[in-house]
């Protein structure tokens, strides 16, 4: 497949791939595609807005954007943009963009994998050159009438505990969020910081590049850490080299101090 624009897709209640489906034992090679603009909007559940992928897939110079998965009542919802589904094979992403797409998840239910999502089970993921901005994972609501919310994970990437092993290099993670439901959780990961996590109601979301389930991170993950964030109660000043954000008064030297 190449050269295409594939988008105003419905996945319809059968919540696999709004734009593209990728059966199992299929294999795909998609160049130079756009996979925008689609969306599963009552999936139960609700797997890949753009792309489901349940065979071996391969994305060159890609763009996967704008893309919806959304669940029924209390159903989590997996992969805004990608979902690499349990049994699969091979999925190889290189130098493409996945971005503002979005995981929701239904009344109470758990949004998932803004950008990427990693099934159980699912086969190896290998991803370099490319760019995860702008995606989100959100939780579902409580009812009118109050009760449980919908957790959120992984606005860039999910991988769950038991996927396949996932490579990432030369990539970039940018603006990715994971925002719990509406005065409920707000859960936020980022690559090689533990989660944070707050019950206040209209908290301002976190950034969130990544996150995982599990005993450990990902393995073969490549891509460096940020800074480690202060502790709980504890100030630090700006990092190095890093510019004072706007409004920030900074001490002016006294006069006649130093030398002229």
């Amino acid at each position: 497949m190449t050269a295409l624009t594939i988008t105003h897709g419905n996945g319809g209640s059968n919540g696999r791939g709004g734009g593209v489906l990728v059966d199992a034992n299929a294999q795909l090679t998609m160049n130079n595609v756009r996979v925008t603009g689609n969306a599963i909007p009552d999936g139960d559940p609700a797997r890949g807005g753009g792309v489901a992928n349940f065979g071996a897939l391969t994305l060159n110079q890609c763009v996967i954007s704008q893309n919806l998965a959304a669940s029924l009542s209390g159903d989590a919802t997996s992969g805004g943009g990608l979902f690499q589904g349990g049994g699969s094979g091979t999925l190889t992403i290189r130098n493409s963009t996945i971005g503002q797409n979005t995981a929701q998840g239904g009344e109470a239910g758990r949004g998932q994998g803004g950008g990427l999502f990693l099934q159980v089970e699912s086969g190896p993921v290998s991803i370099s050159g490319s760019t995860f901005a702008g995606n989100r994972a959100m939780g579902g609501s409580a009812t009118s009438g109050g009760g449980d919310v919908g957790d959120a994970f992984g606005g860039g990437v999910y991988q769950e505990s038991g996927a396949g092993s996932l490579t990432i290099v030369n990539s970039t993670f940018s603006g990715n969020q994971a925002v719990g439901g509406l005065n409920g959780v707000e859960t936020a990961f980022r690559l090689g910081v533990r989660p944070l996590q707050q019950r206040e109601g209209g908290a301002t979301p976190r950034a969130a590049a990544f996150s995982w389930r599990g005993a450990s991170r990902p393995r073969s993950s490549t891509t460096p850490s940020p800074a480690t964030l202060p502790s709980s109660g504890s100030r630090a000043g700006p990092p190095r080299a890093a510019a004072w954000p706007p409004g920030t008064a900074r001490a002016r030297r006294p006069r006649g101090c130093g030398t002229r």
